[in-house]
Protein backbone atom coordinates (compact mmCIF):
# COMPACT_ATOMS: atom_id res chain seq x y z
CA UNK A 1 0.00 0.00 0.00
CA UNK A 2 2.89 2.35 0.74
CA UNK A 3 4.25 1.76 -2.75
CA UNK A 4 0.90 2.84 -4.25
CA UNK A 5 0.81 6.08 -2.26
CA UNK A 6 4.42 6.91 -3.10
CA UNK A 7 3.69 6.50 -6.80
CA UNK A 8 0.52 8.61 -6.51
CA UNK A 9 2.54 11.39 -4.86
CA UNK A 10 5.07 11.27 -7.67
CA UNK A 11 2.33 11.35 -10.31
CA UNK A 12 0.72 14.44 -8.74
CA UNK A 13 4.04 16.30 -8.79
CA UNK A 14 4.49 15.53 -12.48
CA UNK A 15 0.84 16.26 -13.25
CA UNK A 16 1.10 19.76 -11.79
CA UNK A 17 4.15 20.43 -13.98
CA UNK A 18 2.24 19.28 -17.08
CA UNK A 19 -0.72 21.43 -16.01
CA UNK A 20 1.53 24.50 -15.84
CA UNK A 21 2.89 23.77 -19.32
CA UNK A 22 -0.65 23.50 -20.69
CA UNK A 23 -1.60 26.82 -19.13
CA UNK A 24 1.57 28.49 -20.42
CA UNK A 25 0.53 27.67 -23.98
CA UNK A 26 -2.25 30.26 -23.84
CA UNK A 27 -0.53 32.70 -21.49
CA UNK A 28 0.09 35.65 -23.84
CA UNK A 29 -3.23 35.65 -25.65
CA UNK A 30 -5.53 35.40 -22.64
CA UNK A 31 -6.83 37.82 -20.01
CA UNK A 32 -4.95 39.16 -17.01
CA UNK A 33 -7.00 36.88 -14.75
CA UNK A 34 -5.88 33.84 -16.78
CA UNK A 35 -2.28 35.01 -16.53
CA UNK A 36 -2.56 35.35 -12.75
CA UNK A 37 -3.95 31.80 -12.48
CA UNK A 38 -1.07 30.55 -14.63
CA UNK A 39 1.44 32.26 -12.33
CA UNK A 40 -0.40 30.77 -9.32
CA UNK A 41 -0.18 27.27 -10.81
CA UNK A 42 3.51 27.82 -11.60
CA UNK A 43 4.27 28.94 -8.05
CA UNK A 44 2.28 26.11 -6.41
CA UNK A 45 3.97 23.61 -8.73
CA UNK A 46 7.36 25.06 -7.79
CA UNK A 47 6.62 24.73 -4.08
CA UNK A 48 5.38 21.16 -4.59
CA UNK A 49 8.46 20.27 -6.61
CA UNK A 50 10.77 21.84 -4.01
CA UNK A 51 9.10 19.84 -1.24
CA UNK A 52 9.37 16.67 -3.35
CA UNK A 53 13.08 17.25 -4.03
CA UNK A 54 13.85 18.01 -0.39
CA UNK A 55 12.04 14.89 0.78
CA UNK A 56 13.43 12.39 -1.70
CA UNK A 57 16.90 13.71 -2.46
CA UNK A 58 17.89 15.46 0.76
CA UNK A 59 15.71 13.40 3.15
CA UNK A 60 14.26 16.45 4.88
CA UNK A 61 11.38 15.25 7.06
CA UNK A 62 9.77 18.54 8.09
CA UNK A 63 8.58 20.82 5.31
CA UNK A 64 6.29 23.07 7.35
CA UNK A 65 8.47 26.11 6.66
CA UNK A 66 7.05 25.99 3.12
CA UNK A 67 3.57 26.51 4.59
CA UNK A 68 4.28 30.21 5.19
CA UNK A 69 5.13 30.74 1.55
CA UNK A 70 2.30 28.54 0.37
CA UNK A 71 -0.51 30.38 2.16
CA UNK A 72 0.85 33.85 1.40
CA UNK A 73 1.51 33.18 -2.30
CA UNK A 74 -1.84 31.43 -2.65
CA UNK A 75 -3.66 34.27 -0.94
CA UNK A 76 -1.95 37.07 -2.87
CA UNK A 77 -2.30 35.50 -6.31
CA UNK A 78 -5.90 34.38 -5.90
CA UNK A 79 -6.82 37.78 -4.44
CA UNK A 80 -5.25 39.47 -7.49
CA UNK A 81 -7.14 37.00 -9.71
CA UNK A 82 -10.52 37.92 -8.22
CA UNK A 83 -9.70 41.62 -8.19
CA UNK A 84 -8.81 41.51 -11.91
CA UNK A 85 -11.86 39.42 -12.68
CA UNK A 86 -14.50 41.21 -10.59
CA UNK A 87 -13.08 44.76 -10.32
CA UNK A 88 -14.42 45.15 -6.77
CA UNK A 89 -12.46 47.65 -4.66
CA UNK A 90 -13.09 46.02 -1.29
CA UNK A 91 -11.13 42.95 -2.45
CA UNK A 92 -7.98 45.08 -2.59
CA UNK A 93 -8.54 46.55 0.89
CA UNK A 94 -9.53 43.26 2.53
CA UNK A 95 -6.50 41.56 1.00
CA UNK A 96 -4.21 44.28 2.32
CA UNK A 97 -5.75 43.99 5.79
CA UNK A 98 -5.22 40.21 5.82
CA UNK A 99 -1.61 40.60 4.64
CA UNK A 100 -0.97 43.13 7.41
CA UNK A 101 -2.47 40.69 9.93
CA UNK A 102 -0.20 37.91 8.66
CA UNK A 103 2.85 40.18 8.71
CA UNK A 104 2.12 41.17 12.30
CA UNK A 105 1.52 37.56 13.30
CA UNK A 106 4.76 36.27 11.76
CA UNK A 107 6.79 39.25 13.02
CA UNK A 108 5.53 38.91 16.59
CA UNK A 109 5.97 35.12 16.76
CA UNK A 110 9.05 33.97 14.84
CA UNK A 111 8.35 30.32 15.72
CA UNK A 112 5.37 30.34 13.33
CA UNK A 113 7.84 29.96 10.46
CA UNK A 114 8.55 26.41 11.56
CA UNK A 115 5.08 25.18 12.52
CA UNK A 116 1.54 25.08 11.23
CA UNK A 117 -0.33 28.37 11.56
CA UNK A 118 -4.02 27.52 11.92
CA UNK A 119 -5.10 31.15 12.32
CA UNK A 120 -3.28 32.24 9.17
CA UNK A 121 -4.72 29.30 7.21
CA UNK A 122 -8.24 29.92 8.50
CA UNK A 123 -8.17 33.66 7.78
CA UNK A 124 -6.66 33.42 4.29
CA UNK A 125 -8.85 30.52 3.20
CA UNK A 126 -11.94 32.12 4.73
CA UNK A 127 -11.34 35.35 2.83
CA UNK A 128 -10.73 33.43 -0.41
CA UNK A 129 -14.06 31.65 0.14
CA UNK A 130 -15.69 35.10 0.48
CA UNK A 131 -14.16 36.03 -2.89
CA UNK A 132 -15.63 32.86 -4.42
CA UNK A 133 -19.06 33.75 -3.04
CA UNK A 134 -18.70 37.31 -4.40
CA UNK A 135 -17.86 35.79 -7.79
CA UNK A 136 -21.00 33.63 -7.74
CA UNK A 137 -23.12 36.59 -6.62
CA UNK A 138 -21.82 38.76 -9.46
CA UNK A 139 -22.23 35.91 -11.95
CA UNK A 140 -25.96 35.96 -11.27
CA UNK A 141 -26.22 39.23 -13.18
CA UNK A 142 -23.49 38.80 -15.81
CA UNK A 143 -21.71 35.85 -17.40
CA UNK A 144 -18.21 35.50 -15.99
CA UNK A 145 -15.36 33.22 -17.09
CA UNK A 146 -13.57 30.79 -14.75
CA UNK A 147 -16.74 29.27 -13.27
CA UNK A 148 -15.25 25.76 -13.11
CA UNK A 149 -12.05 27.09 -11.55
CA UNK A 150 -14.06 28.93 -8.88
CA UNK A 151 -16.18 25.85 -8.11
CA UNK A 152 -13.02 23.75 -7.75
CA UNK A 153 -11.31 26.40 -5.63
CA UNK A 154 -14.35 26.70 -3.38
CA UNK A 155 -14.48 22.92 -2.85
CA UNK A 156 -10.72 22.79 -2.20
CA UNK A 157 -10.78 25.66 0.29
CA UNK A 158 -13.88 24.40 2.09
CA UNK A 159 -12.43 20.90 2.39
CA UNK A 160 -9.06 22.02 3.71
Amino acid sequence: MGFLFENLKNITVYFTAVNVILFLIGFARNSKAYQVITIYLFMMSGIGLAMHILKYYFEVKNNLYFFVYFIIIQFVLISVFYYKLLRIQWIKWLSLLVLLLLAYQYASDQSLHLKYNPIGAMVTQGVLIIYCVAYFYKSLSIKLPFRIFTIGLLLYLAAS
